[in-house]
């Protein structure tokens, strides 16, 4: 079972779909769930999901009363754990008494909390795992340093009980040591990439606003063969930049400059990736103080061939592209963003629509025809 930000689930299907060949693809809003006959290491190099877990078990007839932690927790126990457990150990080490915290995620009303639910689960299945508790109520600090994650999604009346497979969650990467403000989302800058470079062959990339470095490292972890240029007018993003590339092993070309004066020539550049400014956390600054319209002109000539955005939905940057002169691939799909609305477009120079790569569109077509993701999604 994977999880991924709200919107993103037919790029996070057709990675999982390319990279893992499971028997058997579902999507749900924000959830992917596949069939494998075991735990494979690829798992832990999904890059557009947020996290990954090996599902234990579900639990039906689930309730919304105050009794239902101690009762559920002793159904838990019950679960195929050992199973669960060799599973994680084929994929990474773990200590012969591990410690482990339990994460709950509660939809619709109960009368009872989370943090309930979790202390009660972890209590009773400490021996289960012939493991140690941390509680996130009494030792909170600790939860984040444990070996094993215990998942409890309860939806309506029912629960799904999951195990997480990497140490930590996979959108935290261990390349983003320096971020700012309005850092994007990794997972997110990996599904632009996956959208917008086809990987055939050597490509040429260029992210104008880059800030810590996201999107340019996300592009040379997908295509090592592609050249990458990046640039930012904030010196300190720029310090960022250079910093968390040191730790992804990945050069890029990095400058500092005005996204209203981009610094490679006309013709230069295939695909533009770029997360501009919102003016809300980040201001744009330079030519741009004030107004995005100097940019969005800039693009006609500056992407050879197409252009993928994840801006502010005030932004309105598929009207601005359009204006621009750029035509847009026909769906626009809506993404919710440190707490705001923001639009995914992809677009290209000229009067023809760019092209999804056909794996990437048929699973567009699923979630679009299952009501997965929707032209009006709101959230």
């Amino acid at each position: 079972m994977a999880r991924c930000v709200r919107g993103l689930e037919w790029v996070a299907a057709d990675e999982i779909a390319t990279v893992l060949s499971p028997s058997r693809i579902r999507m749900r809003p924000r959830e992917i769930r596949f069939d494998l006959p075991e735990p494979h290491p690829a798992l832990l190099t999904l890059r557009t999901v947020d996290d990954v877990f090996v599902e234990v078990g579900r639990l039906d007839g689930v309730g919304h009363t105050k009794d239902v932690p101690p009762v559920l927790a002793e159904r838990v126990i019950g679960l195929g754990w050992a199973g669960a457990v060799d599973g994680l150990r084929r994929l990474r080490a773990l200590p012969a008494r591990p410690l482990f915290d339990v994460v709950v995620s509660l939809e619709g009303r109960r009368n009872f909390n989370r943090f309930t639910l979790e202390d009660a689960v972890g209590e009773v299945l400490a021996p289960r795992l012939r493991g140690r508790f941390v509680s996130r109520t009494q030792d909170g600090s600790r939860a984040a340093e444990t070996d094993v994650t215990v998942r409890l999604l309860v939806q309506g009346q029912g629960a799904t009980v999951a195990v997480r497979l990497a140490d930590r969650p996979l959108h935290r990467r261990a390349y983003k040591q320096s971020a700012g403000r309005g850092s994007l989302h990794p997972p997110l800058a990996a599904a632009l990439v996956r959208m917008s470079v086809t990987g055939d062959g050597p490509v040429v990339v260029a992210d104008p606003f880059c800030g810590d470095g996201t999107i340019p490292i996300e592009t040379l972890l997908a295509h090592p063969e592609a050249r990458v240029v990046a640039s930012d007018l904030d010196p300190a993003r720029l310090a960022n930049a250079r910093a968390n590339a040191r730790w992804a092993k990945a050069e890029f070309g990095l400058v500092r400059a005005d996204a209203g004066r981009p610094p490679w020539g006309r013709g230069r550049v295939d695909v533009v990736i770029s997360n501009p400014p919102w003016n809300v956390t980040v201001e744009a600054g330079g030519s741009l103080a004030g107004s995005l319209e100097r940019f969005w002109s800039t693009l006609r000539e500056s992407a050879g061939s197409r252009v993928c955005l994840v801006a502010d939905a005030a932004l309105d940057a598929p009207g601005r592209l359009r204006a621009a002169g750029l035509t847009l691939f026909p769906h626009v799909q809506r993404v919710r963003v440190a707490g705001r609305i923001s639009d995914i477009v992809l677009a290209a120079p000229g009067a023809v629509a760019p092209e999804l790569p056909p794996g990437l569109a048929g699973w567009l077509d699923r979630a679009l025809g299952t009501g997965v993701v929707g032209a009006d999604d709101s959230f």
